[in-house]
């Protein structure tokens, strides 16, 4: 049975997948969840930029790590 609902088939797919997914969990959500601990100030957003490029790998590991897994699944 073939799902029309499917991860990225293809390579560029892929890559436009994970930029969709690391530009909304680590541009949107981090500073977010930062502003909310910290309160909203130019300070804090400075505190989430400069932990973003590490959440970013961290997301970039997950949606790897995760991929052939949900993929099989489906």
């Amino acid at each position: 049975m073939k799902y029309y609902m499917r991860l990225p088939r293809g390579k560029r797919e892929f890559c436009l997948f994970m930029a969709i997914i690391s530009v909304i969990s680590v541009n949107i959500i981090a500073p977010a969840i930062t502003c909310f601990e910290m309160g909203f100030s130019l300070e804090s957003w400075r505190a989430a930029l400069g932990a973003m490029p590490f959440a970013w790998f961290a997301v970039i590991a997950c949606v790897l790590a995760t991929y052939y897994p949900a993929e099989w699944l489906t």
